[in-house]
């Protein structure tokens, strides 16, 4: 997955972008099934003037954006909330699959190219 970790105002340290990779791999690791090149999602950290921390997630999936903003008073929290906001939106979506149901999907497509063959076979 290729990320993007900005902020706006805020000086970002190296433990700022791996905490941002950690809470977002959790995404990463249930779109493996996609194409590495078809996966983008763009992390925006700001620190807002009532001492809140403000979190946009932007992800790109097959063209498609999916869109969050959260905020907190800790910079994880609004992080998590953020993630979780963004997983439930994929799986509504549907872009996020189980294994079981994507093993089908690929049995289903495999019966079918194999039927394809068979009947190129018999002519």
């Amino acid at each position: 997955m290729q990320y993007q970790i900005t902020s706006d105002n805020i000086q970002m340290s190296p433990s700022m972008e791996v905490l941002a990779k950690e809470k977002v791999g959790k995404l990463e690791n249930q779109l493996k099934h996609l194409p590495e090149d078809a996966r983008l999602i763009r992390v925006v950290m700001n620190k807002m003037p009532d001492n809140t921390f403000e979190v946009k997630l932007l992800i790109t999936v097959r063209g498609k954006e999916y869109f969050t903003d959260e905020a907190d008073y800790l910079l994880e929290t609004a992080l998590v909330k953020a993630v979780d906001e963004l997983e439930r939106m994929l799986k509504k979506e549907k872009v996020i699959v189980s294994a079981q149901e994507w093993e089908q999907a690929r049995e289903a497509k495999r019966a079918t190219e194999e039927d394809l063959l068979d009947e190129e076979n018999l002519e």
